[in-house]
């Protein structure tokens, strides 16, 4: 294995017992999705149906198996905040988005707890 993807997943993994730098709560995440704040840019990694059935207003859908072949669609000098339905599929996002060097953040409860915030969903 690649010594610098070594390295990455020591720091990533290092976080996991204490949610640094990679996960957020949606209460906090909620305002600044809202305000679109430091040009943020939203990735919905759940399928292609469950996007069109609703998703957080101005996310972009990146179904997760195809993520990697994707990734020249996604900012890389913007903050990304990943959601989806189950956290374990943001983890897997977010990490390989980190080790590739994004900054990305998991949004804890994804597009569940932005609906029970109160949030809107679009639908297509």
């Amino acid at each position: 294995m690649d010594q610098a993807i070594r390295e990455e997943f020591k720091v990533f993994t290092a976080g996991l017992a204490d949610n640094k730098g990679y996960m957020m709560e949606m209460a906090e995440a909620k305002p600044k999705i809202e305000a679109g704040e430091n040009n943020l840019f939203v990735i919905d990694i759940r399928s292609e149906a469950s996007y069109k059935a609703g998703h957080i207003p101005g996310s972009a859908s990146f179904y997760l198996p195809t993520l990697v072949d994707r990734l020249e669609h996604i900012p890389q000098n913007r903050p990304i905040f990943v959601v989806c339905k189950l956290d374990a599929m943001s983890a897997y996002a977010t990490m390989i988005l980190r080790l590739v060097g994004y900054p990305a953040t998991l949004v804890a409860g994804g597009v569940p707890a932005w609906a029970d915030a109160g949030g809107a969903l679009d639908s297509d």
